[in-house]
């Protein structure tokens, strides 16, 4: 929420410097080591857990896989896995994650710390607190922040300090690595939550086909 402090480390969520207990059905990205693909699939097909990103290597094969600490659990039991270890992803395409900027080489594993920008929070318009609240101030404040020889000016007027007119907030989704979510668009601010979500109305699954893409056990389920 504004004004908390906001950090990932190696998919860890902490904030305000506390690290936060996921959901219970969170998922986070493992490798999943496997000694048999036949199996592995029949297994993975048969506990409902989607399995895809294929890659080989020298020492053996592995799977890319959300998983809760639920499914965690089930596939350790199992014979055809051989180990299941956290997949961080390394930096990249940094234009892509929140400010996109290539000064800040954050992941959607690895980001922050930042403040979360509100109505308390007061700024000194710099290089590094532009670029990291370039969207919020253009966009959404219609602050036009400038920079003659040193000196910062806000539409036009030299200040030293800037103070949010509005809260705003960082979304995070439950299947991290399969969300949409602030990690890539960034802030939300107060005046754009117009609702709340009460129940899931549909939802497919894209690794099934024909009736089986349903997932009927989510339809009409309340979210709490």
């Amino acid at each position: 929420m504004s004004g908390d402090t906001f950090h990932i480390i190696d998919s860890d969520v902490f904030i305000n410097n506390r690290l936060q207990s996921p959901p219970a059905e969170s998922k986070k990205v493992y490798r999943v080591w496997y000694n048999n693909i036949d199996s592995f699939y029949t297994m993975t097909d048969s506990l409902d857990i989607p399995a895809y990103g294929l890659w080989t290597r020298e020492k053996g094969n592995f799977k890319v896989i959300s998983l809760s600490e639920r499914q965690k659990e089930q596939l350790t039991k199992e014979s055809c896995i051989d180990s299941i270890s956290s997949h961080i992803s390394e930096p990249g395409f940094t234009s892509n994650y929140y400010p996109w900027n290539e000064r800040y080489s954050w992941t959607l594993d690895n980001m922050g710390p930042f403040i979360i920008p509100g109505k308390k929070l007061q700024i000194k318009p710099d290089e590094n607190n532009v670029i990291l609240y370039k969207k919020v101030l253009e966009k959404f404040e219609h602050a036009c922040i400038t920079n003659n020889r040193g000196e910062w000016g806000v539409n036009d007027s030299v200040v030293s300090v800037y103070r949010f007119k509005q809260d705003y907030y960082f979304m995070l989704g439950d299947n991290r690595n399969a969300s949409n979510d602030s990690r890539y668009w960034g802030f939300v601010p107060e005046d754009h939550i117009i609702g709340k979500a009460s129940f899931v109305l549909f939802s497919l699954d894209p690794n099934k086909k024909g009736l089986r893409k349903i997932r009927w056990n989510r339809m009409f389920k309340k979210i709490k």
